[in-house]
């Protein structure tokens, strides 16, 4: 599971919004700064967990938990790395 998703799952499980509100709150915070979707490393998602999520969930009045940081770090923890260095790592694997 890429860290986008793991984060976009557990933002799903953690609130009430859908899949798709999930993915579309988490797609604009990166947007706003400037985190790439397609390729999120662990690094990216942390970014965005430590700055931009919070104030993208209060602009949209989505009410959530206190541990909701918390949950999605843990969700990203257990995340494949994601961003190019996976997509390098594939190279090294075909040697």
């Amino acid at each position: 599971m890429s860290p986008f998703d793991a984060v976009a799952g557990a933002l799903q499980a953690k609130t009430k919004l859908t899949r798709t509100q999930a993915r579309g709150t988490l797609r604009l915070a990166c947007r706003d700064l400037g985190v790439p979707t397609d390729a999120a490393s662990r690094a990216d998602m942390q970014l965005l967990l430590s700055r931009g999520l919070v104030p993208a969930l209060q602009a949209r009045r989505v009410a959530f938990p206190d541990d909701l940081l918390h949950a999605l770090g843990v969700a990203l923890a257990g995340a494949h790395e994601g961003g190019a260095s996976a997509l390098y790592g594939m190279f090294d694997d075909l040697d």
